[in-house]
């Protein structure tokens, strides 16, 4: 029907209907799959099964229906940018499969819906009330008094919703920096750190792994005393106060080792970590600003508890 790639997407680029029927008889299974993971379908909500053509069902509700039509309203889009260097069904499914166009999403859900992810909604009232004022950007004092709560009960709920956040890849929503797989963006999508080795895909399961391990690599040629003070304040979420009042009772050692004579310390010994670590991982080719080292460090014990 079509002469070669560069033609099917010329033809899906000017919207062309017979294009976008056989895309569509091609790749629909892939489309509903990449809108049920987008969506995270499956909490208290009425859905429909599809079954793929490998015979296998796919939970398709209200949200999933229209993030399919979004997302070849995507594939219109990003036709248009085909050059033929490659074959079109690796580039386009490279394309609906990365962090940009899940980015572009959660604009486009957030900004017609008010978007609240289903995990979060699944935990009741005060998480969704919290997450709406995480999303606004509102400071713990301010969240304090419109929720009318303990500084203490706040974190707890704050670290559940980053948690979880973090759990279904959404920590986009609530942070200015984001880590997708080694990758960090900004809000608006602009890469400020990217892996030298462009070929990986980030969504990618082993991919993910594997950034983990460079991570995992970095925090371990750190002292032992470094990684278990790290892993008290950003792995267990605890205040510099409580984490030198805890550690001087029972590991006093650890602290000397790290030079915490104080609970000021602790903050001092946080920059150096983040020094430390932003010196490992930012180089000429590969920049990245002490803001998304720390980010890094952030997600990474979130998701490492």
């Amino acid at each position: 029907m079509f002469k070669d790639d560069r033609e099917f997407a010329s033809l899906l680029c000017n919207q062309d209907k017979h294009a976008k029927r056989a895309f569509q008889e091609i790749y629909t299974d892939e489309l509903y799959f990449i809108a049920s993971k987008m969506v995270n379908v499956g909490i208290d909500e009425d859905s429909w099964d599809y079954r793929t053509k490998k015979g296998y069902n796919i939970k398709v509700s209200d949200d999933v229906s229209d993030t399919y039509l979004w997302l070849l309203h995507q594939v219109e889009l990003k036709s248009c940018l085909y050059k033929g260097l490659a074959e079109f069904k690796n580039y386009i499914l490279t394309v609906l499969n990365g962090s940009f166009i899940k980015k572009d999403w959660l604009k486009w859900k957030t900004g017609i819906t008010g978007y609240i992810p289903k995990h979060i909604q699944e935990k009741g009232d005060d998480y969704i009330e919290i997450y709406k004022l995480m999303r606004q950007k509102k400071d713990d004092e301010t969240i304090m008094q419109i929720r009318k709560m303990e500084y203490s009960d706040l974190v707890d709920y704050k670290y559940d919703i980053h948690r979880s956040l973090a759990k279904h890849g959404q920590l986009d929503l609530i942070k200015d920096y984001t880590v997708t797989s080694l990758s960090v963006t900004n809000e608006d999508g602009e890469i400020l750190y990217e892996p030298k080795d462009e070929n990986l895909s980030v969504e990618e399961t082993d991919d993910l792994s594997l950034s983990m391990n460079k991570i995992d690599e970095i925090i371990q040629s750190f002292s032992k005393s470094d990684q278990f003070i790290a892993i008290a304040y950003w792995g267990k979420n605890l205040s510099a106060g409580d984490l030198f009042t805890f550690l001087n009772k029972d590991t006093p050692s650890i602290l000397k080792k790290s030079n915490i004579a104080s609970a000021d310390d602790v903050y001092k010994f946080v920059n150096r970590f983040i020094d430390n670590f932003h010196n490992e991982i930012s180089s000429d080719t590969n920049p990245i600003t002490k803001k998304g080292a720390r980010t890094i460090i952030e997600n990474y014990y979130l998701i490492k508890k």
